[in-house]
């Protein structure tokens, strides 16, 4: 049995790396600004398995795969522990009147975003604007996980390091994405994100005549 598909044709196609740099960058956007830190987990988490999952297809590395340095033993409750949340947000077939223990959420989402970047970086080769504030930012809180010389603007980089040295992330993103939010790279990258809204939402709405 089949049902036949009768709906319009797509508008356009959409890859798997343009998917997983939709969530990336909006995650950007909703950590920059503070937004409801469990929305925010469930678009880096999203963003997290695609990547996982193309590179585990496709045969190439990630920057960052726990699942190396796991037994194979422990693997399945790891990532039962490392996708509790997610899986709470998205599921309630299992425990529909369970409860979620709540811990250092915003932490985790900015820790997962930075890993998320850079096996973006790792599976598809390119990294993008709003990548680069993660980037920054990451090598800003948390400097042993990177070796800055990799970069290939090293000398802008610790420049940027060394004037956000003491900051609070709170400070950090405040400083630098509102000065660089307008930046023409950003703006675009932006404008592209929510270009399929635009149809929508420039609709004129027909209300009842009264």
């Amino acid at each position: 049995m089949s049902i036949d598909d009768d709906r319009d044709p797509p508008l356009r196609n959409m890859d798997r790396a343009e998917a997983v740099r939709h969530l990336i960058h909006t995650a950007v956007r909703m950590v920059a600004m503070a937004e409801d830190p469990f929305a925010t987990h469930v678009i880096i988490q999203s963003a997290d398995k695609i990547l996982t999952d193309v590179a585990k297809k496709s045969g190439r590395a990630l920057a960052f795969d726990f699942g190396e340095f796991i037994k194979p033993e422990y693997r399945k409750q790891w990532f039962g522990i490392h996708r509790e949340t997610y899986n709470f947000l998205k599921h309630a077939d299992r425990d529909p009147s369970g409860e979620l223990g709540v811990r250092r959420i915003a932490e985790t989402n900015a820790a997962e975003l930075i890993m998320a970047v850079e096996n973006y970086a790792a599976v598809f080769g390119a990294i993008t604007e709003h990548m680069s504030v993660i980037r920054v930012f990451a090598r800003l809180w948390k400097p042993n996980w990177f070796h800055v010389s990799e970069d290939p603007k090293v000398e802008e980089l610790r420049a940027q390091l060394r004037h956000f040295k003491g900051h609070t992330p709170y400070q950090f993103f405040r400083t630098l994405v509102e000065t660089r939010i307008n930046s023409p790279g950003l703006l675009q990258e932006k404008q592209a994100d929510i270009a399929d809204a635009f149809g929508f939402y420039s609709e004129v709405m027909t209300g009842p005549d009264h």
